[in-house]
């Protein structure tokens, strides 16, 4: 009987297969979490919770920013702006043989990428921009797939590794700018991208010029090259990206004219070439109707500006400042309706102020300083609705009188500067319908009348006198010096109780600034000048006590910080072109520091004391009350003001001696108390040690260095030489003193003479005269 074998039956193959593939991949999707984990234990901070997820137990797909492609494999890792503080161990994340995507952007990562980044060989996006790395960016020639290149602001330094880019001819996404990598030329690497539309280098010590071959980048949208050392031309092939919506070039030393046919590109918005050394006109940008921004300050252009750029619908933004650039502005300049920035101070335009200006309701700052402008100011803001800073006119001639229509809803002006121009007629009204005014300047111009009592509401507290809660806040900054206003001080101004700068310099004020019945405050003034016009009265005792900010005494800042604010648009304006009286010459400084406190009341009528509260001014630096009428002593309290680095009380009717508390003024560099009646011993140690003659002249009761050297114009007029405690005979004192040394001079000489006349000349005498000389 046959024996019955039964027969063992193996699985097919392909169940074998699929069995042995989902182990496979059960035990890559393991590892991948593994590999994620070990990222996670390299973070050392986060914003709270993100990383709650990142777990063992959890699928890497659940894992919070980690995308999974199809096949259930880790293909993104997407972590931007998640406060995240650590390091990226490149040699496990760069094992997600899936890999195609790492978004760190916006972060804290720090230390250096290792090199194992070159093997995350599947990336197609890259963004590592905004962080804190260190160290070189390692070499990139493998990532052949790449797209996407962000390392823009991340910290790396030294030499790029250029060449190890020439294969990653899919970029449409570069940028590597504002890192402080070494100086190279503009790489040739990059001009091979024929895909980029984006390319932004600035800021990356990019030298030499900038290659004709950008020509071959036909895609381009965006190119910026700014702050950097280019020189040379722009290359005429940049006339030829007609797909570029935003050009930024500004910031390097770029010369020449404007390339032919940059008019051609049509689509052009944003275009940046300030700060380089162009030359010629603009005539080659009147056809950029679709400008949004066109930005060429700081260059050497000339000609006039062209009358298309007044009819340009979409201009937000027009800078010119600091050409050549001569004729008038276009006439229809600010008829745009979302215009919001105009500055061409510092040419030499001439003519009225377009009336579009006036009516630009988005206009938020409008600079047109240091030209030659000329007509009637009258009521040149009008209907300048949302107007932040405006008028820096400057240096200009009155030689027509043009008006522009009037209108009430300036309710936004922030900045008012119409300084040094010749511009006529009185402040317009109209300024008053301005809700967020910061700073007023008008210094410098031939304008008439009255301040607008309006003014007076210009604190952040009121909303009152006819105004209709169209009042102005927070006025920083007050400048109408060197005009011909004639009235009274307006006291109305204590109720700006933010302003921090306020001259009335040069100009035809007059009466008393003190004042019983109206308390001026102005809590953080750093700077009063009223000098130069004809005020007279006492010295106001209670605007001094009020002067909060000049209390503080500060002490010298290690650090300079500039007086400035900061508009509500996002502009820092910058205090800057106060000029003030030191040390007899008139001083301007391009900026304020916030340190900086200054009290000039010279050249007026003052009379009276000076207060002893002036000396509770710990902060002061300048203090200036010289060519007035002021009597009686110089206040000991002056010696408290520890900051003071000048000192001019010249020119007065002060008696009495000079304070031995003044000695105590360590900082004081300039002292002025010439012409005065001043008496008595002037003091002597640290600063009073290093002035001279000058300082004191005109005070013929003053003795003491540096007076008892006597200047050539004291030679042989002997002050009254007496000593501090002496009383009424000291005057026969000195006279006895001064016949003593006579007598004893004729004694001496007669017995020389005898001497010589009988034994001839003395070898000793004459060795010893000799001796003398050579010294």
């Amino acid at each position: 009987m046959p024996v019955l074998r039964r027969s063992h039956r193996w699985p097919p193959p392909v169940v074998i297969l699929l069995f042995s593939f989902i182990f496979i991949v059960s035990y890559a999707k393991s590892d991948e979490v593994e590999i994620l984990l070990k990222f996670k234990s390299a973070v050392e901070s986060s914003d709270p919770n993100f990383f709650s997820s990142w777990e063992q137990g959890n699928s890497a797909c659940d894992f919070a920013g980690v995308v999974c492609n199809s096949n259930g494999f880790v293909a993104e890792i997407n972590l931007p702006q998640q406060r995240i503080l650590g390091f990226v161990p490149f040699d496990s994340i760069c094992e997600l043989q899936s890999l195609e995507r790492i978004d760190l952007g916006n972060n804290s990562f720090h230390e250096n990428v290792s090199e194992d980044l070159n093997k995350c060989s599947s990336l197609q996006y890259l963004d590592l921009g905004v962080n804190s790395f260190s160290g070189k960016v390692p070499d990139l020639s493998s990532l052949t797939g790449l797209k996407f290149l962000n390392l823009n602001n991340s910290g790396f330094s030294g030499i790029f590794p250029w060449k190890s880019l020439q294969n990653l001819t899919e970029l449409t996404f570069l940028s590597l700018g504002d890192n402080p990598f070494d100086a190279s030329p503009f790489p040739p690497e990059v001009l091979k991208f024929e895909k980029l539309y984006w390319l932004y280098l600035t800021n990356c010590s990019l030298t030499g010029q900038i290659p004709e071959g950008i020509q071959n980048l036909t895609l381009l949208q965006n190119l910026e090259l700014s702050d950097n050392k280019l020189s040379g031309p722009i290359p005429a092939g940049i006339a030829k990206l007609n797909k570029l919506w935003q050009l930024e070039l500004y910031n390097n030393s770029l010369s020449g004219k404007l390339p032919v046919g940059l008019g051609n590109i049509s689509n052009l918005t944003n275009f940046d070439a300030s700060m380089n050394m162009l030359e010629g006109d603009l005539s080659e940008l009147r056809s950029l109707k679709n400008l949004a921004s066109l930005q060429l300050f700081e260059n050497q252009f000339s000609g006039k500006v062209p009358v298309e750029f007044g009819e340009f619908k979409h201009l937000v933004g027009l800078s010119l400042y600091r050409n050549k650039l001569t004729g008038q502005l276009p006439p229809k300049i600010g008829s745009s309706s979302d215009l919001n920035f105009i500055d061409v101070s510092e040419n030499f335009l001439t003519g009225p102020i377009p009336p579009y200006i006036g009516k630009a309701k988005s206009l938020e700052f409008l600079r047109l300083a240091n030209n030659q402008f000329s007509g009637e100011l009258a009521t040149s803001i009008s209907q300048a609705s949302s107007l932040v800073l405006i008028f820096f006119i400057s240096h200009s001639h009155a030689s027509e009188k043009g008006q522009m229509e009037n209108s009430n809803s300036t309710t936004l002006v922030e900045v008012v500067d119409v300084s040094m121009n010749n511009l006529v007629g009185e402040i317009p009204a109209s300024i008053c319908n301005s809700s967020f005014l910061d700073v007023l300047s008008y210094m410098g111009n031939n304008l008439v009348g009255t301040i607008p009592e309006c003014f007076g509401n210009l604190s952040s507290s009121l909303s009152h006198i006819d105004l209709q809660h169209n009042h102005f806040h927070d006025l920083y900054f007050l400048d109408v010096g060197k005009n011909k206003l004639n009235d009274t001080f307006p006291t109305w101004l204590g109720n700006l109780n933010q302003l921090q700068v306020l001259v009335l310099r040069s100009n035809r004020f007059y009466g008393q600034v003190n004042s019983s019945n109206i308390a001026v405050s102005f809590p953080r003034l750093h700077a009063i000048d009223l000098s130069h016009n004809n005020f007279s009265g006492y010295l106001p005792t209670k605007l001094f006590e009020n002067l909060d900010a000049m209390k503080g005494g500060y002490g010298k800042q290690v650090e300079a910080e500039y007086m400035k604010d900061e508009l509500a648009n996002g502009v820092v304006y910058y205090v800057h072109g106060l000029s003030f009286t030191i040390k007899g010459f008139e001083i301007e400084f391009p900026s304020l520091l916030t340190t900086w406190m200054v009290i000039d009341f010279s050249s007026n009528q003052f009379s009276g004391e000076i207060p002893q509260t002036l000396g509770e001014l710990h902060s002061l630096i300048v203090l200036n009350l010289s060519h007035n009428c002021l009597k009686g002593s110089i206040p000991s309290s002056f010696g408290d003001l520890s900051e003071l680095e000048s000192l001019a009380l010249s020119s007065n009717k002060l008696h009495g001696r000079i304070p031995v508390e003044l000695s105590n003024l360590g900082f004081l560099e300039v002292l002025n108390l010439s012409h005065n009646n001043l008496s008595g011993r002037i003091p002597q140690g640290k600063q009073f040690d290093t002035f001279t003659n000058d300082s004191y002249t005109g005070n013929l009761g003053l003795f003491g260095l540096p007076l008892s050297t006597s200047s050539d114009k004291d030679e042989g007029i002997p002050a009254k030489f007496y000593r501090e405690n002496d009383d009424a005979d000291n005057e026969l004192n000195w006279k006895f003193s001064i016949l003593m040394g006579y007598g004893c001079g004729l004694v001496l000489g007669l017995s020389m003479g005898y001497i010589v006349f009988t034994t001839g000349k003395p070898r000793w005498f004459i060795t010893l005269f000799d001796t003398f000389q050579h010294r």
